[in-house]
């Protein structure tokens, strides 16, 4: 009877484990520069996570080498002598790839994602190699019906063929194909609106004025402080003016018709203005020193009037030869 479980038992387990192993997906990153390896490639050659500053094209040149080495490292005693050839080929076909640096852009969606063929004839990695082995049109077929898919999503009939002629894998070509990530344009205006370069100019001079008013004048304690807060009045509002205009960023969505259905098929364009910006942090330095220079006068204004220095007052003038006095005046400065 044991002889008999036995046997049952072990045909059990390896269906189980069949259906389990079939069930567990591999790990596919998603939002990274590659759906099998995620970013590692970057991490390894820079030795930190890549950030929002790396540009595009560092990324898919990065990417690529790695997976260059990849390929060369990887066996293949199971190829047979023309898809060692073919293979090798490809090699060197993605080697020029990098060099030509002509990668698509995406202009489709939001977050990372494969471009087969772009709107402006750019190939993507795996792209490039079959219309360089097999023929443009070839490639244009794929892109056809799966331009925005990942390899493992392309219909078989369309790429199998391809794969085992070269002498790769369907895990090798997804390694290959490269995410992009979404296009942002900048544009910068670098214009002064007239009335803001008018209201700023009207503020500076003022204040200006004011400064060289109390600055050539002599002024008593109240009017000094009258005019300190008139100055620091005009100086909260260069400031003012400044902070408001200071962050002039404004963004535009726009949603052409696509190529094909694609909910997230939007281009997003980030309008500056640095002469508008240079001009606000000059009306916050001069608000700012404004404000501070006048309310160091304010407070160290005197409390009260002062005494003239210059003073005339009656006294008596004495003559010892006739012995008398006589009324006269003293005249007296402090220094």
């Amino acid at each position: 009877m044991l002889r008999i479980l036995l046997p049952i038992a072990s045909a059990l387990l390896i269906i189980v484990g069949s259906f389990s192993s079939q069930n567990q997906k591999p790990e596919f990153h998603l939002n990274t520069v590659n759906g099998v390896i995620g970013d590692i490639s970057y991490e390894k050659e820079f030795g930190v996570e890549v950030d929002a500053s790396v540009s595009e094209e560092t990324r898919i040149k990065t990417h690529l080498q790695y997976v260059i080495e990849i390929l060369k490292d990887t066996e293949t005693h199971h190829l047979n002598t023309d898809q060692e050839k073919n293979r090798k080929h490809i090699i060197t076909l993605l080697k020029e790839y990098i060099d030509a640096g002509e990668f698509p852009q995406n202009h489709h969606f939001k977050n990372r994602r494969p471009v087969f063929i772009d709107r402006d004839g750019n190939l993507c990695a795996v792209g490039y190699l079959i219309a360089r082995t097999k023929g443009l049109e070839a490639a244009q077929r794929i892109n056809r019906d799966h331009k925005f898919d990942y390899i493992k999503d392309i219909d078989p009939k369309l790429i199998n063929g391809w794969l085992a002629e070269n002498g790769l894998t369907q895990k090798e070509a997804a390694m290959i194909q490269p995410f992009y990530g979404p296009i942002e344009n900048k544009v910068n205006r670098n214009n002064i609106e007239t009335e803001y370069a008018i209201g700023s100019s009207l503020l500076a001079g003022a204040q200006l004025g004011a400064l060289s008013y109390s600055l050539l004048t002599n002024n008593s304690p109240s009017d000094i402080k009258k005019i300190s807060v008139f100055n620091s009045a005009l100086g909260a509002a260069s400031l003012t003016l400044g902070l408001v205009n200071l962050d002039n960023r404004y963004s535009e969505t726009s949603s052409p018709a696509p190529e094909q259905p694609c909910i997230c098929w939007t281009t997003t364009t980030t309008y500056t203005n640095k002469a508008r910006t240079q001009l606000s942090i000059a009306n916050i330095a001069v608000g700012t020193a404004s404000l501070i220079y006048n309310s160091f006068r304010f407070f160290s204004a005197p409390q009260k009037e002062e005494p003239s220095k210059f003073n005339v007052s009656a006294t008596q003038l004495y003559d010892p030869s006739s012995g008398q006095t006589a009324p006269a005046l003293s005249l007296s400065m402090k220094f």
